[in-house]
């Protein structure tokens, strides 16, 4: 099991508290950004893997670490219980949080032991939520708290995130532009929206395509600047299409404001 570290310069890697790190993946096979780090590499095979080849993809540097210590006396370093530290407290830049959520849905457990659960990930500075959760399937996990008010996309963002079903009706959408195929395939979602201020988004393409469990009151959007809604209910078997009867339809640019195209291709 595996978790992600950000912030950690790659020369604190190679030596110091975690000197002899196995880095398990080398430069050429990395993702961006990221440095994979497990236990078990001698302090000469390490040092073979240089800062410079690390700093390349990114300034900050993704390390996993392992989640059994067979050194507990390197684990109780106060250099890195800072670092790690460090890693529960910090700010989030869009692209972090975007890896952490990945990584979120495929190692849990090991990812709250050593950088907090996820409902506390401080997303104050997240500009785009693009694709965070696309795909998760199994995710479920409480993200009410977090912080929304400079994120401007949220496309895909829960795009096959089928069992996701969570309160998110207090999040500040009010920046957000484009919510096109945010809740696509999200088959469980039902959560409460009334509240979302959308008056900025201008694309609402397949948002809630076979979403088959939504059927929320959202009568009370302001939908004047959306110039997208094709396909946006396709799908959505349980939505009741009266609820938003009165919806300012102005600005779409596909078919008169009675266009079918809202709920099949």
């Amino acid at each position: 099991m595996l978790t992600i570290v950000y912030g950690i310069r790659p020369d604190k890697l190679l030596r110091g508290a975690i000197k002899g790190l196995e880095v398990s993946r080398r430069a050429a096979a990395l993702r961006s950004g990221a440095a994979t780090a497990v236990l078990g590499m001698s302090d000469e095979e390490a040092g073979k893997i240089t800062t410079d080849e690390l700093k390349r993809y990114s300034k900050y540097i993704r390390v996993i670490l392992a989640a059994k210590f067979s050194n507990q006396e390197a684990f109780g370093d106060p250099g890195l219980k800072q670092e790690l530290a460090y890693a529960q407290t910090r700010k989030f830049t869009s692209k972090e949080l975007h890896a952490a959520c990945r990584d979120w849905c495929q190692e849990p457990s090991f990812m709250e032991t050593v950088f907090g659960h996820i409902s506390n990930f401080d997303t104050s500075e997240v500009t785009t939520m693009f694709e965070l959760f696309k795909d998760a399937k199994e995710f479920n996990d409480d993200i009410s708290k977090w912080s929304t008010k400079k994120v401007t996309d949220m496309q895909s963002m829960f795009n096959g995130a089928s069992k996701f079903n969570k309160a998110i009706g207090c999040w500040d959408v009010s920046n957000v532009t484009s919510m096109y195929d945010m809740f696509r395939g999200a088959k469980e979602f039902n959560a409460d929206l009334s509240r979302w201020q959308v008056t900025k988004v201008t694309n609402m393409f397949r948002m809630f395509e076979r979403a088959e469990t939504f059927n929320r009151n959202i009568e009370r959007w302001d939908v004047r600047n959306v110039t997208m809604m094709k396909w946006m209910f396709e799908g959505a078997v349980s939505f009741d299409r009266s609820k938003i009867e009165n919806w300012d339809l102005s600005s779409i640019e596909q078919g008169p404001p009675s266009s079918p195209d809202m709920y099949k291709p």
